[in-house]
Parts: structure tokens; sequence; C-alpha cells
């Protein structure tokens, strides 16, 4: 079998970057969170896919690395670093994009929970992300017992 293309900078960056998280984030989750598959996220981080029997190279889109970037919190200055300066331009505009939604409330914005706070100013993680987590931690405050299940 013919020798395997070298991985890229940013894919072993993203692979230790995703592995370093606590807990540690799977392929198949990781993939989810960037909306991709799973084979396409790891052909990214080793570099190449297994076509045929041959190894082919398979460096990612600039798109497709942004957002697996942005899953695992790897800054546009370590990509542009790794020699990746269109997914570092393209990973810049989405953060910036998230930091002007997060802050569409005004910069000020007040959470009433350290909680909710905390995860509105985590860097990386998707504002979808975010705004879910905090309407589902404001509706179990209300409702601690809604959703459970079977008889008391």
């Amino acid at each position: 079998m013919p020798d395997k293309p070298p991985v890229t900078a940013w894919g072993e960056m993203i692979r230790l970057a995703r592995e370093a998280r606590t807990p540690r984030l799977s392929v198949r989750a990781a993939a989810k969170l960037a909306d991709m598959s799973p084979e396409n996220w790891g052909h990214v981080e080793r570099g190449y896919q297994l076509h045929r029997g041959r190894h082919r190279p398979v460096t990612g889109t600039p798109a497709t690395v942004a957002h697996m970037a942005h899953v695992v919190g790897v800054s546009p200055d370590r990509l542009r670093a790794a020699g990746n300066s269109a997914a570092a331009q393209i990973l810049a505009e989405m953060l910036r994009a998230d930091a002007e939604d997060r802050t569409a409330d005004g910069p000020d914005q007040e959470y009433d929970d350290p909680t909710l706070e905390y995860l509105a100013r985590t860097p990386g993680l998707p504002t979808d992300v975010v705004r879910g987590l905090i309407v589902l931690a404001r509706n179990w405050r209300e409702e601690p017992d809604a959703g459970a299940t079977g008889s008391q």
C-alpha cells in the first residue's frame, strides 16, 4: 500500500485541541457540532482518506477547517501560523459574528446566574448552542420537574 500523505499542520492542531478538551470530545461529537460527517472530520485530521486502496490527500476546504477549529477552540492566529490563512479569515469572521450575536442585547448584558454568564462568554462555543443551553437552564429553573416521567 502506498505511503500516507503527511498530516497537515492544521489537521494535527485540530486533533490535539479536540483530544485536549475535558471531557474529551469524540470525532463523532465534534463532527456533529460542525455539521459534517465523522468520516470527513477524520479525513481532515489525518490528512488523507483511503479510496480504492490508495491514500488520497485531504486538506479540507477553508470553510470546513474554520468550522472544525471553531468547535475545538483553535484561534485564527493559530490557524494562520499552521499555514491556513484562508481558514483563519473565515474563523475570525465566525468569531466576530458570534460576539456580535452575544451582545445583541447590549454589551453589558447581565445574567441572573454565573453559569449562564460563563456559557455566554465561552469563546468558541457556537451562539446557537449558547442560546439553547441558556433557554434550557432557565426553563429547568422555572419548572425543575418538567419532563419527569412516571407516577409519583
